[in-house]
This record gives C-alpha cells, structure tokens and sequence, in this order.
C-alpha cells in the first residue's frame, strides 16, 4: 500500500493532491501516445489498455502500475 501511494503522491510532498492526479493521469496519457500527436487514436488506447491489463496480478488485484 506503501508503494502505491508513494506513486499517486507525484511530487513527493507526503500528500495526494488534485495536481498529483493530474501529472499522473498525464504521464499515462502520454505513454500511451505512441506517435506523440497529442491525440490517442482507437488503436493506441486498446493497446495501452492491453499493456495495463497484463500488469495485473494472478489474484484478482491490480499489479504495477507507472
């Protein structure tokens, strides 16, 4: 649990903020972006989509995320 908060706290301040969801949702956004136009066609958000969903973990619960 540690972990994933150390993750959503983007900034590192101790806190989880509107900002820090926002730089996270951001960062996401732009890896699944692949030719960096600023858009994600049908096709870079089922494949980002795909890559999330093998991250998942063998019990049912959500594995790493970045």
């Amino acid at each position: 649990m540690q972990q994933r908060f150390s993750r959503m706290d983007v900034n590192g301040d101790g806190v989880i903020t509107q900002e820090d969801r926002q730089q996270r949702g951001a960062r996401h956004f732009d890896k699944a972006d692949t030719n960096k136009d600023g858009q994600l066609s049908k096709e870079e958000y089922m494949a980002a989509k795909k890559n999330r969903m093998k991250g998942k973990g063998s019990k049912g619960g959500k594995g790493p995320r970045n």
